[in-house]
């Protein structure tokens, strides 16, 4: 995977991660993406769409959320220190780093980045995505923003852990496992 590419991705986790809560947008992100596939440097690129969906309806939520969900997410980068150096920036100023990810969320959050994320997700490999929509619809029938964030950033911390691993990154707490 070039580095483009790596970089790419991480963001969609990332801002998979950076999502809000409640699931009740007017448009579904994915009903743009009328093709099941798209044409990336030549090459064709199969999008999963259950991959498509999940992630869909996941960010939608998380944009609901964001009140519960932009803490938490900032809490568990801080956790990991991922990126590195994170944590120490959070010591110092956590109220403002959570104002600015709120405000860089709500940009992050509009159908047509959602519909852009979610469709780049959907282009990973299968075993980067492996589980994802069933896990995801765990979350999702949570009945409330604080039970849908807590569930969703188990599921971002696993994915937060795979890609730093992938990456050669060790999380700052390596001795504590989320638990699915």
């Amino acid at each position: 995977m070039t580095t483009s590419k790596t970089l790419r991705l991480t963001l969609g986790l990332l801002l998979l991660g950076l999502a809000a809560c409640g699931g009740g947008s007017s448009s579904t992100a994915a009903s743009d993406d009328s093709t099941a596939s798209s044409s990336e440097g030549g090459e064709t690129v199969e999008h999963s769409p259950e991959v498509l969906a999940a992630c869909t309806h996941e960010m939608q939520r998380e944009r609901e959320c964001t009140t519960d969900f932009i803490p938490a997410l900032i809490t568990l980068r801080a956790r990991l220190d991922h990126p590195a150096g994170f944590a120490a920036r959070d010591a110092a100023d956590h109220a403002g780093i959570v104002t600015r990810a709120e405000q860089e969320w709500s940009t992050d959050t509009t159908d047509e980045r959602i519909a852009a994320t979610c469709r780049d997700v959907a282009r990973l490999p299968a075993e980067e995505t492996a589980g994802y929509a069933t896990t995801e619809s765990e979350c999702l029938a949570a009945a409330d923003c604080a039970a849908f964030v807590a569930c969703d950033i188990r599921f971002t911390e696993t994915r937060f852990r795979a890609r730093m691993a992938a990456e050669g990154e060790h999380p700052a707490d390596a001795a504590t496992t989320p638990t699915p």
